[in-house]
């Protein structure tokens, strides 16, 4: 709530930060410096006016709560959402499906997205989510 324009780039400095909350600013994007920020787990975007997001976030494995609704979003890199993100909320169950058609989502084990009337959709999604980290566990190689 800080009417922020732009992240600077000496954020990526704190590199013992563990939580960055960015909700509620006037941002249009996102550095790259915060892929360095290796011990932070929490990153939150609500209310900005992010269009589209760094591909750089997917290599971000160290998140696990990652928080994006109520941006102008056009486009979320497929990339973004196969990370390893633990808890993802995201702008719409629809953008979601499709970013898991194109990418191996399989970590995530919580799925929030701002579309409430897509509660059926929710549970597809998070069965599939299932399904898919159950077949990637069971898969094995047996070189006896």
């Amino acid at each position: 709530n800080n009417c922020l324009v732009e992240v600077p780039e000496q954020v990526g400095l704190l590199v013992q930060m563990r939580s960055l909350h960015l909700d509620n600013n006037h941002l249009r994007s996102i550095p790259a410096c915060i892929a360095g920020m290796t011990i932070l787990s929490r990153l939150t975007l609500h209310k900005n006016f992010l269009d589209d997001l760094p591909v750089s976030l997917s290599a971000m494995t160290w998140i696990d709560t990652f928080t994006c609704l109520d941006n102008p979003f056009t486009r979320i890199p497929p990339e973004v959402y196969a990370a390893r993100f633990k808890d993802v909320e995201c702008p719409t169950m629809a953008e979601l499906e499709e970013a898991m058609r194109q990418t191996k989502m399989t970590s995530a084990t919580q799925v929030r997205a701002k579309d409430d009337a897509l509660d059926a959709a929710k549970a597809s999604v998070l069965s599939y989510l299932r399904r898919l980290r159950d077949a990637e566990s069971s898969l094995s190689l047996d070189l006896s």
